[in-house]
């Protein structure tokens, strides 16, 4: 592979509409609210946007795709291909028991995302790995 393949890619695609780029490669349909949480408390934050996070990057001969997943254990986390999408999902839990919410941001609960991968990635080899919080899935090209 030469190196720089995707970048070409992704450069493609953002010149497009840096906005459309975004929503074309991540699945919205993953977005929860929990509304009763936040009537309960107005301190509290919840916007669960993209997430969640998700970080790729271009190695010599590899993809590299990153999850945070804080809270999560490996047996909490499902990944499943579908031709060339990467789709992640399953439940974390951060909660402090017997203890009242003052402010909150960081997500709990269950959670669904999809990234589209560049053309051809889906049929190469793949390999995961999940530790402290982070679920790395390599696709050797």
């Amino acid at each position: 592979m030469n190196h720089g393949k995707f970048k070409k890619w992704a450069e493609t695609l953002q010149e497009e509409n840096h906005t459309k780029f975004w929503e074309k490669i991540f699945d919205d349909d993953h977005e929860e609210k929990n509304d009763t949480e936040a009537d309960a408390s107005p301190q509290i934050v919840n916007e669960y946007r993209d997430y969640p996070l998700i970080d790729v990057y271009e190695r010599a001969n590899q993809l590299l795709v990153v999850i945070e997943i804080p809270g999560a254990k490996r047996t909490d986390v499902e990944l499943t291909m579908h031709e060339n999408t990467l789709h992640i999902s399953g439940s974390s839990l951060l909660t402090v028991k017997d203890a009242n919410v003052l402010h909150k941001e960081r997500r709990e609960g269950t959670f669904q995302r999809s990234i589209i991968l560049p053309p051809g990635v889906g049929e190469a080899p793949c390999h995961a790995s999940f530790k402290d919080g982070l679920l790395h899935v390599k696709f050797d090209l």
